[in-house]
């Protein structure tokens, strides 16, 4: 029996995708290497993050003027990520405690500045 998962993060997957995958896993595109193992600056690799970020422009209408950047992390490091990358320990800024993960963001800019 097929099993799905609906949580947060992780999806489902269809069934020609895993094909693809397994079929993929141990030679992208006749290379010899997964894709897990390409160099992030190699060619192979390039032409899929290029690739990966037109479809996202296209399904999602994202405009030329803006950036598409691929981030790891999760939702603690990403909802502190800019902050974190615009303050110092000589500047100041407003903070909205919103709830559970603004504060836990929060604490973490003050552990770190």
């Amino acid at each position: 029996m097929q099993k799905y998962n609906f949580s947060a993060g992780p999806s489902v997957l269809p069934k020609p995708v895993i094909e693809q995958i397994k079929s993929e896993l141990s030679s992208y595109n006749g290379t010899g290497y997964s894709i897990m193992e390409l160099s992030h600056r190699g060619k192979d690799y390039i032409k899929v993050h290029n690739q990966t970020k037109q479809l996202i422009r296209e399904l999602l209408f994202v405009p030329e003027s803006f950036e598409i950047l691929f981030l790891q992390g999760g939702a603690t490091g990403q909802f502190s990520a800019v902050p974190l990358n615009l303050l110092s320990k000589f500047c100041r800024a407003g903070y909205v405690d919103s709830g559970q993960w603004a504060k836990k963001s929060n604490q973490r800019i003050y552990d770190l500045l």
